[in-house]
């Protein structure tokens, strides 16, 4: 799938007119043919990722053996290593994620165990061995990720060579996007120049060792690669995100079934795609400098985060970014991300509170714990701990805000009524089968995701309209 920008939006205006152009549902970016890549495509990706790949029958026995060895040494750790082109498309094409050793082993034993026949097949569907394998590596090209919004070579191409086509990449071109591949965020050349070069000067060492290219003419690729500056396509959340609600308004019968592998789509969207990329940048460098910490001890790269930006005037989308790195997990956390709000649910419920009994009436509670009969037919905290910072007694609503007050926000929860509430949380798109009858919810101990949390802030500047 294809992403481009239209016209940007107007944010002084407040007008959202983002058109964007899709291409065909059906296949994960363009499809490329057998026939469409280069031999200078298939040369630097056979020299990157597996240079045996046409002596192969899917899995490669040295490699096996290489990876088994380098596991044992890492503590039985067998997820890395071993991988054959036919495994990498095996993986991308039937996604089983893992996490844990047992798991990464397990899912190491699916991909070679399907690969020989997935071999097998394309042989007999395409009559010789060579045939058979362009296919498969035909098949790969279309599914692989090279980082930013991109997944299959030509959107690859589009998105790092802007005007070029395929078959006019030069060695160089051919081997940065090699070079993507094995580290699709850490080698995008938008995000890390001098990352990506290094990626691409190993992959033409490669090429030349394999006699792909000849030693004295390497230096000659090395300068006719430079990216040219990528139109504003949105992440790889942004391309899931369409794809999926496209897909649903189909099956709700909203749209015509045909639509998904039509010639192309096009798309309006609230979405400001240059600023969803900003936004992207702007997560990955705050989450890169909270890695850098002191005492920070988990491997780099492991920290995750969200954004979501909404304009409250119109509840606009702006920018949803689900993560630091779609091509290393593709789990929304913005829109399936789900975490106890804690006290950020606070103001909710003093909002439903203040609406159902307005001022002046409703601006004093007790911080004293609550009673038997205030606590009836709610399971859940009664009796929670209380800052230091209020002292036994009436207080403002302002001090609860200010002070958090756990007991307060109790209260105001009680007076206000479990069916009310419930109608507000059903509101903010928090209520549901799952919705419990507990006290504990209006202290944030229900997981809410990004999403929903930005639609309810931006509720309260709305003054009240969702």
């Amino acid at each position: 799938m294809t992403i481009t920008a239209g016209v940007p939006c107007d944010l002084a205006a407040g007008t959202y007119t983002n058109t964007v152009s899709v291409t065909p549902l059906a296949c994960e970016g363009d499809a490329v043919s057998a026939q469409a890549e280069t031999e200078v495509v298939r040369r630097a990706f056979v020299a990157a990722e597996d240079k045996r790949f046409f002596h192969h029958p899917g899995v490669d026995p040295v490699a096996l053996a290489r990876a088994f060895v380098s596991g044992v040494r890492r503590g039985f750790d067998f997820g890395q290593g071993g991988s054959t082109l036919t495994t990498q498309l095996v993986k991308n094409t039937y996604g089983r994620r893992s996490s844990g050793r047992l798991a990464n082993f397990q899912r190491k034993i699916f991909e070679n165990a399907l690969s020989p026949r997935v071999e097998w097949t394309s042989f007999r569907r395409h009559g010789t061995l060579r045939a058979g394998k362009e296919a498969i590596f035909a098949a790969y090209c279309n599914r692989v990720s090279f980082g930013g919004a991109s997944t299959g070579l030509q959107e690859a191409v589009r998105y790092y060579f802007p005007g070029k086509q395929l078959d006019h990449l030069t060695i160089g071109e051919c081997a940065l996007l090699a070079g993507t591949v094995r580290g699709p965020g850490a080698n995008d050349p938008h995000v890390s120049l001098e990352n990506a070069r290094a990626a691409r000067d190993r992959v033409l060492s490669l090429m030349a060792k394999n006699g792909f290219v000849r030693e004295g003419e390497k230096g000659e690729f090395l300068v006719s690669s430079r990216p040219g500056r990528p139109e504003a396509t949105g992440d790889g959340f942004t391309r899931d995100l369409i794809r999926n609600e496209v897909r649903r308004l189909v099956e709700a019968g909203r749209l015509p079934s045909g639509i998904e592998s039509s010639d192309g789509v096009e798309v309006v969207l609230t979405l400001d795609l240059r600023f969803q990329d900003a936004c992207s940048r702007i997560l990955r460098a705050e989450l890169d400098r909270i890695e850098s910490l002191p005492g920070f001890r988990a491997p780099k790269g492991s920290l995750q985060g969200a954004l979501v930006v909404l304009d409250h005037n119109s509840g606009a989308a702006l920018a949803i970014v689900g993560g630091r790195d779609h091509s290393r997990m593709e789990f929304n956390l913005a829109l399936a991300g789900r975490r106890h709000p804690a006290s950020t649910v606070k103001p909710l419920v003093y909002a439903a509170y203040l609406d159902r009994y307005p001022p002046p009436e409703s601006l004093l509670l007790s911080n004293a714990p609550l009673s038997p009969a205030e606590a009836a037919g709610l399971a859940g905290v009664h009796a929670p701990h209380e800052t230091s910072r209020l002292r036994a007694g009436v207080h403002s609503l302002a001090d609860g805000i200010a002070h958090s007050s756990n007991r307060m926000v109790l209260r105001a929860g009680r007076r206000l009524g479990w069916d009310r509430w419930l109608a507000t949380a059903t509101s903010l798109g928090w209520g549901g089968a799952d919705y419990p009858r507990s006290t504990d919810v209006w202290l944030g101990a229900h997981p809410s995701s990004p999403w929903q949390m930005a639609a309810a802030y931006a509720s309260l500047a709305r003054r009240g309209e969702r």
